[in-house]
């Protein structure tokens, strides 16, 4: 939209003809052919109806601009999954970002979810939940990144809803393991709210996940004989 408001005010001001061929730039043309390929395909939609003992899950996400950090509760057994990493590149869209972080999160926990499961996401981004919420951004950026995120939103019974920072778990792995803390610090000697919330749950981790190479262990190890892993499990 903001690449055809500018080519309108090109036009008002005669700086171009309405014959002229209208040169969008690379990030507004990725927009419109996503939605072409995707009508040109014409794929059914399946709907996964919700069943009553579906396995309910709380998926907490949280990103900075130098990484990532997700917390997983199932809603039965209380069961709990903690992950994060760093990002390869510092991100300079923190609302892509936290799209990003979400799209992490249910990736790296996918073999946890059995099919037709319920996964309640708290997100503490507004532009983030949004485009979740509508499927669809403003921001090229945050499209770019909810394109990666829709399949998994088609796959599970997905709700969203908003969480402060102050309470959100997964800031304290988003955070756990940057070079500078200077962001961490400024939340006192207890650390980022989401440390003093998994202490005030009693989380203590008791075994470690493997998961992909792809990214880079951002939590305290438990013991010195755990090592290369980015994911801790542990009982709320």
């Amino acid at each position: 939209m903001k690449a055809a408001r500018r080519l309108m005010a090109r036009l008002n001001r005669n700086l171009i003809r309405p014959q002229d061929a209208a040169r969008l730039p690379p990030s507004a043309r990725r927009q419109p052919q996503a939605w072409w390929r995707a009508a040109a395909a014409n794929e059914p939609r399946h709907i996964h109806k919700s069943h009553p003992q579906a396995a309910c899950f709380d998926v907490y996400s949280d990103a900075t601009p130098d990484g990532w950090g997700a917390v997983c509760i199932e809603r039965e057994s209380k069961a709990t999954v903690i992950l994060g990493a760093r990002w390869p590149r510092r991100a300079d869209n923190i609302n892509a970002a936290e799209t990003r972080a979400i799209t992490m999160a249910l990736s790296e926990l996918r073999p946890r979810f059995p099919p037709g499961c319920n996964i309640h996401l708290h997100v503490d981004n507004t532009s983030a939940l949004a485009s979740v919420e509508r499927r669809r951004a403003r921001s090229y950026a945050v499209n770019e990144e909810l394109h990666r995120l829709l399949p998994y939103l088609d796959e599970y019974q997905v709700t969203a809803s908003y969480i402060a920072s102050a309470a959100n778990p997964a800031d304290a792995p988003s955070r756990a393991n940057q070079r500078h803390r200077h962001s961490t610090l400024r939340h006192g000697s207890g650390g980022a709210p989401g440390q003093e919330l998994l202490k005030e749950r009693g989380w203590e981790p008791s075994t470690l996940v493997e998961t992909n190479n792809e990214t880079q262990n951002l939590l305290p190890r438990p013991s010195t004989r755990n090592s290369g892993n980015v994911a801790t499990v542990g009982r709320c």
